[in-house]
């Protein structure tokens, strides 16, 4: 095998996605045809054809039934399986149906496992089920056999009795009495392996009748301070792959990410079938169960199923991987897309000068017909020298304010931002970092609050009246501790600092904006739901006070502080609630715009709502570059409606 899978200089299949190189634009991800299909496999037989089969619902075509959603099918009584072949991974011909659960009562004992109806794992209050779940085709000694389980039933295996991939198929050997989601995997050494669920592994006899030793659980190395995070790699849908010399266990989970249930895979390496296993990495985000498989060539791709937050769902596809240390899916890398929304398929803008990255963008349409930009920048050194500005007339092309740096203004020039900070964020290292600025223009002028990493809030005032500045701290340091500030001005043109890092308040400004009038107060969701832990901004839209939050969805922050590497699954989301009232009571909290992150909302030139995003999480389209959405905004009646659109 070539170093190609141990670089990020991978070529990026134009085969499937029509793409050549990481510069190029992202691709939604295909289904290979549209039928209702879960827990897609794929298996290269020896003689180099492609056989596809999976969970296939009962109210699919390839069952004499009108297509309809996925929310209508049903994948827990399929009395069958059916399968594909391709020879090129693009065209499909069906093989029909290859086991059929009504006709092989001729095998008597054997069957009659198969025969009961039980609790639906997924829905115990529900009716009883029996169906075919998962089958994966696996090759053994040249012979075809389907690993399967039934609904609540326990795993099985079934052999083709014409010795052909497309069978018919007859059981072969009922193995465990529980669990859902089986595969069989054979070692180079000839020895085969029953694997089930999360991760359970036991060893086959020769026959492929029983376990011929005790199960046992394969686990992830666990990288949390916690204890007890992550216990597996899965809950479901365990696989072993081998390639480049290691054992790679996959299985997929359902998460939190994106404020939603989100069906991910992961995947976790070791050196013997075994282990010890290494930390858990994402490798499909909403990919679901899947298999892994090589073309002719030797590269490595994987099925892809799809869950209510993807391109699509509950349909075939195939993704690629790389191996940088993980498979992983190649749109962690970039090039190609497995979410849905206009989120994931947003492209950053590219702004001029050399500012290391942009995070927390806030844009203000001013009066004078331009936008201004500024937001958290960087340098070579990764510290933060102080406020960028940028301007622009059509939020396309941008332009850089300030000095020949693109500064408008430094934290060496005030006293109290000049000296560093010292905060548990970076134990034993002083921080000298200018924090999420936002501008403002409020009585006739413009303002900059701004924070200190680790040293509070501030606040910058224009000299000349005029959004380029130049500007002076003339209110020294408001807050000791809080960050991530923000101006409102009601309609009776008081104005209100947000204060954030932490639980949402707001406090008075005096009204020559001189500093605090008054004690801060806090504001947020009345049934206490999580709104976020940063970045907020209030404004008002339909008559209605809308405060915008920032949350890490998926991941608590203790256990992803406590993770060695920065491969972690959490995501950094927009979040919004409203009031009808300033100091609430304010509506439950709920995630808005997936990979949001600290943003801000404005009106552009026509009235239209947008929001800014600059990518932060691993699964985001593209990180610390400024992103531009637009919204729909709702009133119900009810309720207040706030999500991203593409127009």
């Amino acid at each position: 095998m070539q170093n190609k899978w141990n670089t990020l200089a991978l070529a990026l299949f134009p085969l499937f996605f029509g793409v050549t190189g990481f510069a190029q634009e992202l691709v939604p991800a295909r289904p290979l045809f549209e039928e209702h299909l879960r827990d897609p496999a794929i298996t290269r037989a020896p003689n180099g054809v492609y056989y596809l089969t999976g969970t296939l619902g009962i109210a699919s075509k390839a069952v004499g039934f009108p297509s309809q959603t996925s929310g209508e099918v049903d994948f827990a009584n399929t009395l069958g399986i059916w399968m594909w072949k391709s020879t090129d991974l693009k065209a499909w011909t069906p093989l029909g149906k290859v086991f059929d659960m009504e006709v092989c009562g001729d095998q008597g004992n054997q069957m009659r496992w198969t025969q009961y109806f039980r609790l639906n794992p997924d829905h115990p209050a529900g009716p009883r089920v029996r169906g075919v779940q998962s089958p994966e085709l696996h090759f053994v000694g040249g012979l075809p056999y389907i690993a399967f389980a039934m609904s609540g039933g326990g795993t099985g295996l079934l052999r083709s009795s014409s010795g052909k991939a497309e069978g018919p198929y007859v059981m072969h050997a009922r193995l465990t009495t529980l669990g859902q989601t089986p595969s069989l995997f054979q070692d180079d050494d000839g020895s085969n392996y029953w694997l089930w669920d999360g991760g359970w592994i036991a060893k086959l006899s020769d026959n492929l009748t029983e376990l011929v030793e005790q199960p046992r659980f394969l686990r992830p190395t666990i990288e949390s301070t916690l204890g007890d995070f992550p216990l597996q790699v899965g809950y479901q849908g365990a696989f072993i792959f081998k390639f480049g010399g290691r054992y790679h266990l996959v299985a997929s989970e359902l998460t939190t990410r994106l404020g939603a249930v989100c069906h991910d895979t992961f995947v976790s390496e070791a050196k013997s079938i075994y282990g010890p296993y290494g930390p858990r990495r994402m490798m499909i985000p909403h990919g679901g169960q899947v298999t892994l498989f090589t073309d002719g060539k030797g590269d490595v791709f994987s099925t892809f199923g799809g869950d209510p937050a993807a391109v699509f769902m509950d349909k075939p596809g195939i993704v690629p991987l790389v191996d940088d240390g993980f498979l992983k899916h190649l749109a962690l890398k970039r090039p190609t897309v497995t979410e849905g929304g206009p989120i994931s398929a947003l492209r950053p803008i590219e702004l001029p000068g050399d500012y290391g990255g942009i995070r927390d963008p806030q844009i203000l349409l001013a009066p004078d017909g331009f936008y201004y930009l500024t937001g958290t920048t960087g340098k070579s050194s990764l510290r933060v020298p102080g406020c960028r500005l940028w301007r622009s007339k059509d939020l396309k092309n941008w332009e850089a304010l300030g000095d020949e740096k693109g500064v408008i203004w430094y934290v060496d020039e005030s006293e109290w931002t000049r000296k560093p900070f010292f905060t548990d964020a970076v134990p034993g290292q002083p921080v000298h970092d200018f924090w999420a600025p936002e501008i403002h223009f409020i009585k006739g002028n413009y303002y900059i609050p701004f924070c200190m990493f680790g040293g509070g809030t501030g606040m910058l005032t224009s000299v000349s009246g005029r959004p380029e500045g130049p500007y002076e701290d003339r209110v020294g340091q408001l807050h000791s501790w809080a960050g991530d500030p923000s101006l409102f001005q009601d309609d009776d043109g008081t104005v209100y600092m947000h204060l954030g890092f932490g639980p949402t308040q707001l406090v008075k400004m005096k009204d020559d904006m001189s500093g605090f009038d008054g004690d801060p107060f806090y504001i947020g969701p009345v049934d206490g739901s999580v709104l976020g832990h940063e970045g907020g901004y209030l404004v008002k839209m339909e008559n209605k006070y809308v405060l915008f939050y920032t949350t890490q969805n998926g991941l608590e922050e203790p256990a992803r502080k406590a993770m060695r590497e920065p491969h972690d699954y959490a995501t950094y989301d927009f979040v919004y609630c409203w009031s009808e009232n300033l100091r609430g009571p304010y509506s439950s909290g709920r995630t808005f715009a997936p990979h949001g992150g600290h943003g801000a909302v404005f009106k552009d030139k026509t009235g239209r709502w947008l929001a800014t995003m600059f990518g932060t999480d691993m699964t985001a389209p593209f990180r610390s570059k400024l992103g531009i959405y637009p919204l729909h905004v709702e009133w119900t009646g009810s309720d207040l409606i706030i999500r991203p659109t593409e127009k």
